[in-house]
C-alpha cells in the first residue's frame, strides 16, 4: 500500500494472487479440470507481509456468510455468493538474507 508518485496507492502482493489464484483454479491435465498447488514465497520484511500472512484465515468460508441456500425440489443447494480467493496458494515467508 505505498504512495504512488502519480497519486493513488499500489495494489501490493494480494491483488496479483487473487489472479494467479483463479488460473491456478483451472489449469486442465489429462482432458480434466483440476486444482493445481502453487507456492507463494513473501519475504519476511515486505510492507504487506501482516495481509500476506492473514490472507487465508481471512478468506476461509463462513456458514452463514459466504454462501446463501437456493431451493431446489428436493433440498436447499449452498451457492457461493462470492468466490472464496488463496485456496490454490500454499504461503510461506522467507527471511531476506545476504547470502
Amino acid at each position: 500500500m505505498e504512495k504512488l508518485s502519480g497519486g493513488g496507492t499500489a495494489s501490493g502482493p494480494l491483488s496479483f494472487m487473487k489472479g494467479f489464484d483463479a488460473f491456478a483454479g483451472v489449469i486442465k491435465s489429462g482432458g480434466k479440470t483440476r486444482r493445481a498447488a502453487k507456492m507463494v514465497i513473501l519475504n519476511i520484511d515486505h510492507p504487506d507481509i501482516v495481509e500476506f500472512i492473514d490472507c487465508k484465515a481471512k478468506e476461509k468460508p463462513r456458514p452463514g456468510r459466504s454462501c446463501r441456500p437456493a431451493m431446489t425440489a428436493r433440498r436447499p443447494i449452498q451457492k457461493p455468493t462470492r468466490p472464496i480467493f488463496f485456496q490454490n496458494a500454499n504461503n510461506s515467508s522467507a527471511s531476506a538474507t545476504n547470502s
